[in-house]
């Protein structure tokens, strides 16, 4: 079975969507600008993903929201936010979290509808047991 590859189709500078590929409707592959791009059996020139705009359109199928400039978190597998520090964690232990994700004011109200736990309501878990 031949993997299928996310890339991006582009209508203009902002104006993009992520459309999915197979290598055997590729003809070739080559680098403009640095970017990598397809050139389709059509004809059509589709380009690797390579902003993060671009990856969050694949990616939130996948329950990824972006947390801050440069940053795209799984919330699946995000634990908690912290209010204080507005970074998210992975771990219920905030000291075993070596590599917790920074949360933008402008993010705020999004990542906190969709992160499970806040820091107030842990403590309160841990201090009410």
């Amino acid at each position: 079975m031949e993997r299928i590859r996310p890339v991006v189709r582009r209508q203009g500078k902002k104006d993009f969507e992520v459309v999915d590929i197979v290598a055997s409707d590729v003809k070739c592959t080559f680098v403009e600008r640095g970017i990598l791009k397809y050139r389709m059996k059509d004809g059509e020139v589709l380009s690797q993903i390579s902003t993060v705009e671009e990856q969050l359109k694949d990616l939130e199928r996948e329950n990824f929201k972006k947390s801050e400039r440069g940053y795209l978190v799984n919330m699946d597998l995000a634990e908690w936010f912290d209010d204080e520090m507005s970074q998210i964690h992975f771990t219920p232990h905030p000291e075993r979290d070596k590599h917790p994700v920074p949360v933008s004011e402008r993010q705020r109200s999004t990542i906190l509808r969709a992160v499970t736990y806040t820091k107030k309501a842990i403590s309160q878990y841990v201090f009410n047991r």
